[in-house]
C-alpha cells in the first residue's frame, strides 16, 4: 500500500492521547491472550518510554562563576538540552512554540576543574581573544515519548508510525533559565548554542534525528546509545524586549493581490525599550524587572547585543538563504510575502496567534495565526532601534489538525483578488493540501510570538558600519543563525498575579493577562505593565458587525467572495474526492459544525497603543463559556468522545461544515 503524505505526516505527529494509549493496548492484548484460570492483570503497567545516551561537548570561553576572596569557588551556568519534535520543529520551520521535554545539567557536573574552566574574576565576559577551553560531559535522558501504537486496520508498516527527535543545547553562562516563566526562557548574551548534528565539521550542518519506534514495537521502552551534542555557537544578543505601538487588523480587510505595494498591507509597529535606564519607558520597566530579580539578564544599553537584526535566514539549512523560487515551496522564501514580493523569510520571526480560553482549547477548537514579514520596508537596514514595521498578508491561517501541516486552511476576506495574481498564487508556498475559506478572519486578541538574536561560531561575523543606511546601530551580523530569542505579548510581565501586585476589596479584576486597571490595585504603583499585558495584544475587529462572515455562517447567508472564483482551489467543494483530507483534517472539528456562533461584545480592554476612534470600541466575538454536551468522532480510524461548547467565535470552515 502507499501512503499519501497526509496520513505519514499523521502518523509521524500523533501524540499520545489521540491515538490510543500505549498501556491501554498493551492490556488488551493480554486480555485477549488471558484464559480463564489466569492471574490477574495489573492495571497500573507504565507507558513505555525512550533514553537517549550520549556525551554533551564544551568549546567556548571560560565559563562564568561566583569568586570569593579572589578565588573561584561555583560555577553559575547550566546546560539546557530541549528534545523538538522533527515533524514540527519550531519557528521558521515549523509553528511548534513548545518542546516535547526540557532536560538541565548542572554546570558544576561539566566544569570540574574550577582554576582552569572559570574565567577570571577580573576579565569581563565581552573582552576579545579568549581562552578557549573544551569539556565533555555523559549524560542520559529518560522518560521520552515513544511513537504511537499500530494501527493493524492501517496496513502500514511499522516505520510509519516512529518518532523522530531533534536536540538543541545552549550552555546558560549566568544560569538565568527558568522554563516556569516565560521572558526568561530564551538564551541570552554570552550563552553557548548548538545541538545534536550529523556532522559537526560539515556546512551547512544537518540535524541528527533521534528515531524511536512505536510503543507496539517497543513495548519495553527503548534505548538509544551514542548522542553527541555540540556547544560553539555564541550568543551574540539579548532578547527584544518591546512593545506593540500599532497593533490591530479589521476582519474584514481584502487581500489586494500578489502585484500589490508594500503600503497596501497592513502593518504591526513594535519599539524596544530604550537603552537608557531611569529615563522615559524604562522606568517602569527596571523597577519590574528589579523586583522579579531580572535586572541584570538584559544589557539593553549594548547597542550589539540589543537591537533589530533584519536579516534572511537559512531555513532548510542547505548553505543558503535566498528566496529563489517563492512560487515553487522555497522554504526560504516567506510563505505569504515571498510568492508576492520575493521575501525571504526574515528575522524577526513573527508570529500573531488567537489566544483561547480554556473551553475552545478543551472542544478542539482551531488555532488560528497570521504571518507577518519583517524586511519588506524599502526603508529597512540590516540593524535598527528601537522601533521596526512589519507588514501583515490579511490572510488567516487555521490548522484543523496541530497533528498534520497539511490541514491548513486559509481565511480570506470578500473583496480579495483572484486569478494568476490572485490568491491561488500564493499556494506554492503554502504545504500541499492547504485550502481556501471565504470568511471573515477571526476576531479576537492575538498573542505576538517574536523570534529575534543570532549566534555565530566567530566574532568576525560581527561587523562594523558606519554608513546609516545599513546599520543604525554601528553593527551588523552575518552568516550566524537564528538563536530563537522569544519575546511574547502578553507576558509574565503583563499579569499582575506573577508580579505580585494585590488586588484591592471590591476592585475590578480584567482576568488573566491583564493588569489591574486604576485605582483595583493595593500598591500605589503597581509592577504590572500594561504594554506586556492582554492590553497591550494585537487585536483583530470587526467593524460592522451586523455583516456577513463566512460562506458557512450557521447565523445568516455568509459571505459570496464573488471576486474569487473557488474553481482556482482544487481541495474546496470537493469531499469525495478528498477522502484522507477529510478523514484527517475535517475528523477533528466536524463536532463544531452546527455550533452557533458566540455574540459579538464591545472590547471592554483598552489597548495601549489605541490612537484611532474605531480602535477605542473595537467588536470582536465573545468565547464559549460552557460545554453543552458530547458527540462521537473518528480521526484517523480512532473513535473519540468530544466535547460541545454552547457556542464558537467564527464559522468552521466550510469544506468541512457544508
Amino acid at each position: 500500500m502507499i501512503m499519501n503524505q497526509p496520513t505519514k505526516a499523521l502518523l509521524r505527529r500523533t501524540k499520545a492521547g489521540l491515538l490510543a494509549k500505549p498501556t491501554a493496548l498493551l492490556l488488551g492484548l493480554v486480555a485477549s491472550l488471558a484464559g480463564c484460570s489466569d492471574p490477574p492483570v495489573d492495571t497500573n503497567t507504565p507507558t513505555p518510554t525512550g533514553v537517549i545516551r550520549g556525551t554533551v561537548q564544551y568549546i567556548g570561553r571560560r565559563v562564568d562563576c561566583s569568586y570569593e576572596n579572589g578565588v573561584p569557588v561555583a560555577v553559575k551556568g547550566i546546560v539546557i538540552l530541549t528534545l523538538i519534535d522533527d515533524a514540527n520543529p519550531l519557528p521558521p520551520e515549523g509553528t511548534s512554540t513548545l518542546p516535547v521535554d526540557i532536560k538541565a545539567i548542572g554546570g558544576e557536573d561539566v566544569f570540574t576543574d574550577l582554576a582552569n574552566d572559570c574565567l577570571p574574576e577580573a576579565i569581563s565576559p565581552d573582552a576579545p581573544n579568549q581562552v578557549i577551553i573544551q569539556r565533555s560531559y555523559a549524560f542520559e535522558w529518560t522518560k521520552l515519548p515513544l511513537g504511537p501504537a499500530i494501527d493493524s486496520s492501517l496496513g502500514l508498516p511499522a516505520e510509519d508510525f516512529q518518532v523522530g527527535y531533534r536536540v538543541l543545547a545552549t550552555y546558560d553562562q549566568e544560569g538565568d533559565f527558568n522554563p516556569l516563566f516565560n521572558i526568561t526562557q530564551a538564551p541570552s548574551a554570552g550563552d553557548v548554542a548548538g545541538g545534536a548534528i550529523e556532522n559537526p565539521l560539515a556546512t551547512p550542518a544537518v540535524f541528527h534525528v533521534i528515531t524511536f519506534d512505536s510503543v507496539s514495537v517497543a513495548p519495553l521502552g527503548q534505548v538509544r546509545e551514542g548522542v553527541n551534542i555540540s556547544m560553539g555557537a555564541v550568543v551574540m544578543t539579548d532578547s527584544p524586549l518591546m512593545r506593540i505601538t500599532d497593533g490591530d487588523l479589521s476582519s474584514e480587510q481584502a487581500w489586494p493581490g500578489i502585484a500589490a505595494t508594500r503600503s497596501t498591507f497592513p502593518n504591526i509597529d513594535f519599539t524596544m525599550f530604550g537603552r537608557v535606564a531611569a529615563t522615559g519607558d524604562r522606568v517602569e520597566l527596571d523597577t519590574t524587572l528589579a523586583a522579579l530579580n531580572l535586572a541584570d539578564r538584559f544589557d539593553m544599553a549594548n547597542p550589539l547585543k540589543y537591537a533589530w537584526y533584519i536579516e534572511p535566514l537559512d531555513v532548510d539549512r542547505n548553505g543558503e538563504n535566498v528566496c529563489s523560487n517563492p512560487l515553487g515551496g522555497d522554504p526560504d522564501c516567506h510563505p505569504l510575502f515571498g510568492p508576492m514580493m520575493n521575501t525571504p523569510w526574515n528575522s524577526p520571526v513573527v508570529f500573531l496567534q488567537r489566544i483561547q480560553n480554556a473551553i475552545e482549547t478543551a472542544v478542539g477548537v482551531p488555532s488560528v495565526a497570521f504571518i507577518p514579514a519583517a524586511g519588506v520596508e524599502a526603508t529597512n537596514r540590516r540593524a535598527q532601534h528601537p522601533d521596526i514595521t512589519l507588514r501583515i498578508a490579511p490572510l488567516a491561517t487555521l490548522l484543523t489538525n496541530p497533528a498534520v501541516p497539511e490541514c491548513r486552511m486559509i481565511y480570506f476576506a470578500d473583496g480579495s483578488s483572484n486569478g494568476a495574481t490572485g490568491i491561488p498564487a500564493i499556494r506554492g508556498g503554502l504545504p500541499a493540501g492547504s485550502s481556501m475559506e471565504c470568511s471573515e478572519m477571526p476576531t479576537g486578541f492575538y498573542g505576538t510570538n517574536v523570534l529575534a538574536g543570532f549566534a555565530t561560531q566567530s566574532a568576525a561575523q560581527v561587523g562594523m558600519t558606519a554608513d546609516t543606511n545599513v546599520s543604525n546601530t554601528g553593527f551588523t551580523i552575518t552568516g550566524g543563525q537564528l538563536a530563537s530569542q522569544l519575546w511574547t505579548i502578553p507576558n509574565v510581565l503583563g499579569d499582575w498575579r506573577q508580579v505580585g501586585d494585590t488586588l484591592v476589596d471590591g476592585g475590578t479584576d480584567l482576568g488573566t493577562g491583564t493588569c489591574l486597571p486604576p485605582g483595583s490595585a493595593v500598591q500605589t504603583d503597581p509592577l504590572c505593565l500594561t504594554d506586556q499585558s492582554l492590553q497591550g495584544a494585537f487585536v483583530v475587529r470587526d467593524p460592522t458587525p451586523a455583516s456577513s462572515v463566512g460562506r458557512n455562517d450557521p447565523n445568516g447567508p455568509g459571505a459570496t467572495c464573488g471576486v474569487y472564483s473557488f474553481a482556482n482551489d482544487g481541495w474546496a467543494d470537493d469531499p469525495a474526492n478528498n477522502d484522507d483530507y477529510h478523514d484527517q483534517c475535517c475528523a477533528p472539528i466536524a463536532h463544531l459544525c452546527d455550533v452557533p456562533l458566540c455574540d459579538f461584545v464591545a472590547n471592554g480592554v483598552t489597548q495601549t497603543w489605541s490612537n484611532a476612534p474605531e480602535e477605542m470600541a473595537m467588536n470582536v466575538r465573545s468565547q464559549p463559556t460552557a460545554i453543552t454536551g458530547q458527540v462521537t468522532v473518528t480521526i484517523g480510524g480512532q473513535t473519540f468522545t468530544r466535547d460541545v461548547p454552547n457556542c464558537i467565535s467564527f464559522p468552521m470552515p466550510s469544506q468541512c461544515c457544508q
